[in-house]
């Protein structure tokens, strides 16, 4: 136990040497209390220092102290759950170095709901990205690390949106040369709900002149179908939704603000898709959604909504809000009616 678990987790973390026991005080502190008001409770013993005084080894502690402090500036603080989650898949992948990237994001997503990390990322935000850092991104390129712990910075300092940080991940294909199974892995990372064996893809395209980068997600009909869901590529494909809307009778108006979902055929045909804006800080609200005569009673609108939100809780958007037209459609999805909304709401935190 000496020899393989402490002595190891000090040569890998030196500050948690055992020249004295303060280093894991301070790390319990930040664990209960969250990187902000942790940081604050311990700054604040140095500003005060009456209170180390009364201490025994009082200078021991003082420095100790400084040194925690440093490294969480440097490297950011490292969570208990976050921490046995990453040795734990290091632990499974030293049996199965073969492992293929199928099987790796299947582990990451096992470890990250047994170790609950998506509470951890309440207070500490670069969770995740810290997460896929140490573990599938370890043995990556100079470069694409380098950009990663640029943003695992930014998250963790809270200089940058949860909007931004997505935009970062997706343009990472643009800026470099990177490997297929990264991409499959920056896909993971960006958008928490595909699952293994979905087959999606990171394609960069143009519109009105400002680069961006698109998720496109397979998936079949309820005939075995493939189509595909992923957001218009460009101002033609935009028309042709209106038109759709125009073809079943509903009489709609794109505005600026508007974003949208198209599902395309596998001959390249937009077959439906739903438009949506964002009316608050944490709330969405969607319009419209239409599906083309010939596939309707295929699965293909059940899809378009489920992307949508899992797509919208990766923006870490909360509720979603639509009109009561068809409220019998929107009640499986869960939508409800409330007191404070006109019409149908959503709380995707419920999903």
């Amino acid at each position: 136990m000496n020899e393989f678990f402490i002595k190891a987790t000090e040569r890998e973390f030196p500050f948690l040497k055992r020249n004295t026991i303060w280093n894991y005080v301070f790390s319990g502190i930040i664990n209960a209390e969250g990187t902000d008001k942790g940081i604050s409770v311990l700054s604040n013993l140095l500003t005060a220092k009456e209170k180390l005084f009364e201490l025994e080894n009082s200078h021991l502690v003082e420095e100790s102290l400084k040194e925690f402090l440093a490294n969480i500036e440097r490297n950011g603080f490292l969570p208990k759950r976050l921490y046995f989650a990453i040795k734990r898949f290091h632990r499974w992948f030293e049996l199965n170095k073969d492992a293929t990237a199928g099987a790796q994001a299947e582990m990451l997503h096992e470890l990250f709901e047994t170790y609950r990390l998506s509470e951890v990322e309440e207070s500490f935000p670069a969770t995740r990205t810290r997460f896929f850092y140490e573990t599938v991104f370890l043995n990556s390129s100079k470069n694409l690390r380098n950009i990663l712990k640029e943003i695992i910075t930014e998250q963790r300092r809270k200089e940058i949106s949860n909007e931004e940080a997505l935009s970062k991940f997706s343009n990472i294909k643009n800026e470099m040369a990177i490997t297929n199974e990264e991409e499959y892995f920056i896909s993971r990372l960006t958008y928490p709900h595909l699952k293994p064996a979905d087959f999606a893809e990171l394609i960069y395209s143009k519109s009105e002149g400002a680069p961006s980068v698109n998720l496109v997600v397979q998936y079949q009909d309820y005939d075995g179908n493939p189509f595909m869901i992923r957001k218009p590529v460009s101002p033609k494909e935009i028309s042709r939704l209106h038109q759709l809307f125009v073809e079943e009778s509903l009489m709609v108006t794109f505005k600026a603000e508007h974003q949208f979902l198209v599902a395309i055929s596998d001959r390249g045909y937009i077959i439906g898709g739903l438009f949506y804006y964002r009316s608050s800080e944490n709330t969405v609200h969607m319009d419209k959604i239409v599906v083309s005569e010939r596939y309707r009673r295929l699965g293909i609108s059940d899809k378009l909504m489920n992307e949508l939100f899992n797509r919208l809780l990766a923006e870490k958007i909360d509720f979603v809000t639509t009109g009561f037209f068809r409220p019998e459609y929107f009640y499986k999805f869960g939508f409800k009616i409330e007191k404070k909304y006109t019409g149908l709401v959503k709380d995707l935190k419920k999903s």
